[in-house]
């Protein structure tokens, strides 16, 4: 057994607005986030980690923020065009870990539709997903509600 990890990021800025979509879950709040697609940036980091767990480019490279095509795309596309592609390879997603970085919004009573979510599209027991919440203590963009950070994570195996 191959046995890869990959790590994701993804920042996006942050206007008022009446919420955000993050991991497929609508989040009500003052902002909304400043992007080519619809934005969910769980979404984006998960399938950068997965494409450099497989050793393929990032997600910029298949999915343009200057294509027409793109334009408001469901992110979850993009997670599952991430996956199919690692199931190309011959990789199967085993684990992953999503960390949210915001001052704003709260995530605190999302965390679980979060994680639901990830299980179900990735077709992975709950207890393999991981969704987190941090903030910036009040330090840089994202501290200063400017900003909303991701990091993921992610182990895959081909046998």
């Amino acid at each position: 057994m191959v046995i890869h990890t990959g790590l994701g990021y993804d920042i996006h800025r942050l206007c008022p607005g009446e919420g955000m979509k993050i991991l497929g879950t609508f989040i009500p709040c003052p902002y909304k986030v400043v992007s080519h697609s619809d934005g969910d940036l769980g979404f984006h980091a998960l399938s950068n980690a997965i494409l450099s767990a497989v050793g393929l480019e990032d997600i910029g490279t298949y999915f343009s923020d200057k294509a027409i095509e793109t334009a408001g795309m469901d992110s979850a596309k993009i997670l599952l065009s991430a996956v199919r592609m690692a199931k190309e390879r011959g990789y199967k997603v085993v684990n992953v870990v999503v960390d949210i970085i915001a001052e704003a919004p709260r995530l605190e009573g999302y965390k679980k539709q979060m994680k639901e979510n990830l299980s179900r599209i990735l077709s992975l027991d709950v207890d393999a997903v991981s969704v987190h919440a941090n903030t910036k203590e009040k330090t840089g963009a994202v501290g200063k509600k400017e900003a909303i950070e991701c990091l993921s994570s992610v182990l895959v195996s081909k046998d």
